[in-house]
């Protein structure tokens, strides 16, 4: 799961952008990168994924089963993180707003051997974007 990977496509991101509330501009922007992603276990437990494109670099570091403050970068918006491993190559990100009627988000990182899918779950729109390794 270590290493870095380069985002090759999307399907619906743009509406899932939509759906969380990322302004306009912002998602006419991000529809047109392809971001590195990296993934590091720092020790102790932790993990650090880092995605990285020419407007911004985003950090978030978690512990499995180990709830904390997110706050997306995008959208100002307040949320809840627990990651969990639900399989060796499978890990479940649940985001709770901390908001009352706000809404809440499920990413799931499905890793195989030269790549990673990720899908997007707000509500009832899903967004996919798909990751092939680079290097280690």
């Amino acid at each position: 799961m270590e290493g870095i990977y380069q985002q090759v496509s999307t399907e619906n991101l743009n509406s899932f952008l939509e759906e969380i509330g990322t302004p306009l501009l912002i998602r006419k922007r991000l529809d047109t990168l392809k971001p590195l992603m990296y993934v590091r276990n720092i020790g102790a437990g932790q993990w650090k994924v880092t995605t990285e494109t020419t407007l911004k670099s985003i950090s978030q570091k978690f512990t499995f089963d180990r709830a904390c403050p997110y706050v997306d970068p995008y959208t100002g918006k307040q949320y809840t993180m627990t990651v969990t491993q639900e399989s060796e190559n499978t890990w479940v990100m649940h985001q709770i707003s901390t908001i009352s009627g706000g809404k809440n988000i499920c990413i799931i990182w499905k890793f195989r051997e030269v790549d990673v899918t990720i899908t997007s779950i707000c509500g009832d729109v899903v967004a996919k974007q798909f990751f092939q390794f680079a290097k280690i």
